[in-house]
Parts: C-alpha cells; sequence; structure tokens
C-alpha cells in the first residue's frame, strides 16, 4: 500500500550525517549552484523521492527492496563508525591531555570491513554518480546512432531512466566485496582536526582525490590508480585517509602520522573541505555556516560549477569506423 511506502529515500545516510549537525536534526547546507547557505533538516537533504525504488511492470510488488536492503546494510556500518569514533575521541583526549599521539589506537577487521563498505556504498549510490552514468549511457546511444547506421535498435522503446538506475543498484552488488577488499588492503590514517574550522561533508561524501596519480592519469574506476588516495569525513573532528599502499611506502606520511593519527591544522581541514566543495553535485553540509565564506570565495577563484545540467564525465571514446 502506498500509504506504507518510503518516499524520501537518503543516498547518504541520516545516521551519518547526524555526526555534522549539533543537535542530530539540522544541517547547514552551502548549496554551490547558487552559491548561498541555509540551514535545513537532515530528513530534506541528500536525498530523492522513491530514489532507490524499482519502478518497473516486473517488480510491482518488490519495489522498496533496495530501501529495505540498504537501511539493513546502514545499521552495520553505523555500528562499525561509532566505534572507531569513540576510539578516535579517546585518542583526541589523551593527545591535549599529554600532547602526544602515544594512544594505543587501532580498530578491528570487522570495524575496518564496515567503513570500508561503507566507503564503497557511498562511492556509487549517490544521485552524483546516478547522473554520470546516464551521461554515459546517453553519449553511448548517441555514438550508436551517429556512426553504426545498421544497428537495429529502436531507442525510442529504451527506457534510460530505468536502465541506469538498474545498473547503479547492480553496481552496488558487484562492487562491495572486491572494493572495500582492496581499500582494507591499503593504509589506513585518521586526521585529527585540531582547527577551528569543522571537517565538511556533501552529497557526494566518499572522495577519490587523483591529485597524487603518476603524470596526473588514472585508469578504470579509479580505485586500483597509482597513488590514489581516499577520502571519507567521519565527523566535524575527524577524517579518513586511506592510502595506496605503494604511495604511502615511498615517504610522503610516514613521519607525519603517529600510531596512524595525525593532526590536521587550518590548511589540512581546508584541503579536505575543498576536495568536498569540488566532487559534490550541489551541497556540502557542516554543523556551522560561520566559515562557508571561505567556500563562496573558493568556488569564485576557481570558478567552481554547480549547475544542474553541468558535464560530469568526459567523453574519451574512439570514434567508430
Amino acid at each position: 500500500m502506498t500509504s506504507n511506502k518510503v518516499k524520501k529515500q537518503h543516498y547518504v545516510p541520516q545516521f551519518y550525517l547526524r555526526n555534522f549537525s549539533k543537535n542530530g536534526k539540522r544541517i547547514e547546507v552551502f548549496d554551490k549552484e547558487q552559491r548561498k547557505s541555509y540551514p535545513a533538516n537532515i530528513k530534506d537533504v541528500a536525498c530523492g523521492n522513491y530514489f532507490h525504488d524499482i519502478d518497473n511492470e516486473h517488480f510491482k510488488d518488490e519495489t522498496q527492496e533496495m530501501e529495505k536492503f540498504l537501511s539493513r546494510l546502514e545499521g552495520n556500518y553505523k555500528n562499525s563508525l561509532d566505534s572507531v569514533l569513540k576510539k578516535l575521541k579517546d585518542a583526541k583526549i589523551e593527545y591535549l591531555n599529554t600532547k602526544s599521539l602515544s594512544y594505543d589506537f587501532n580498530i578491528t577487521q570487522e570495524e575496518k570491513r564496515g567503513i570500508a563498505e561503507f566507503f564503497v556504498l557511498q562511492w556509487i549510490r549517490t544521485d552524483k554518480k546516478r547522473k554520470e552514468f546516464t551521461q554515459i549511457t546517453e553519449t553511448l546511444r548517441q555514438a550508436i546512432k551517429e556512426h553504426c547506421e545498421d544497428a537495429n535498435i529502436d531507442f525510442n522503446q529504451v527506457d534510460t531512466k530505468y536502465d541506469v538506475k538498474m545498473s547503479q543498484l547492480d553496481m552496488i552488488f558487484s562492487s562491495i566485496e572486491p572494493l572495500s577488499s582492496y581499500l582494507m588492503e591499503q593504509k589506513w590514517l585518521f586526521g585529527m582536526n585540531m582547527s577551528a574550522i569543522p571537517f565538511y561533508t556533501s552529497d557526494n561524501p566518499a572522495i577519490l582525490d587523483k591529485e597524487f596519480c603518476e603524470n596526473k592519469k588514472y585508469r578504470g574506476n579509479g580505485f586500483e590508480s597509482p597513488n590514489i588516495n581516499f577520502y571519507l569525513p567521519l565527523n566535524s573532528k575527524f577524517i579518513l585517509l586511506v592510502v595506496e599502499k605503494n604511495f604511502y611506502e615511498l615517504g610522503k606520511y610516514i613521519d607525519l602520522y603517529i600510531n596512524n593519527i595525525a593532526c590536521f591544522d587550518n590548511d589540512n581541514v581546508l584541503y579536505c573541505n575543498d576536495l568536498q566543495l569540488k566532487e559534490s553535485l550541489f551541497q556540502i553540509y557542516s554543523e556551522t555556516s560561520e566559515f562557508f565564506h571561505i567556500e563562496q570565495e573558493y568556488c569564485h577563484q576557481k570558478n567552481i560549477n554547480g549547475k544542474k545540467d553541468r558535464l560530469l564525465i568526459r567523453s574519451n571514446y574512439p570514434t567508430p569506423k
């Protein structure tokens, strides 16, 4: 029955967004299209109506199975995240008392697995990823129309919206295990915010930073690129940084992190926040709007484009002969 269905479905879960809220209900939003900030209810951000529903005649009785499945996963991920955040909080208290990062910080394999899977899920499930899939699909179909005259395909009968949604949902099932296993093999580091500026998150929080890739090139889906860095803000005070293990062994981070933790100053925090701004679809989120003027100025300086119809992918497909 329609009344029992979940209409407003989050692609960034509410339990995660609450970590960036002072009261667990409202969050400060910076909209990079309008370049304006405003407060919002967590229930109303990073979501879409029936976003995960399989709206097709073949799934009339199972339209919300994906929403239910993701809700169950989120419960497991929340437990892992809460446990790690408690350990990080204890490490920070120890540091403030002793001015030393000698705290014996470690996370279990179960906790690491939960956060790794959450990272992969957040990299795949967002509205930005869906729009990327849509642009790729439309680009390929346009190429087929223009260059494959013999292709016996009636694109008027193709439901692009349904196909893209199914591709995204299929990718969730096929990618969580292998990609999270890859993440777990890399070097896990945590940043402890010592700045007055909080860490931000966004409508696309799981970031692959390619700044350190050799020759600025990367291959495939990015996860196995050389020298890739993975960023995920955990709350306003702590951030996860997963460094590709071969790059870590080059020594860039070894002296900065003690027991896998480092103190982040203003510059470190701003770098992480700028990543959220650049890689978000439309919005970044924070517990306070006090420092949004920095991101607003960054938008102007770097000409950050938040338009809804902007191109999110580059077409590198060879012209068919």
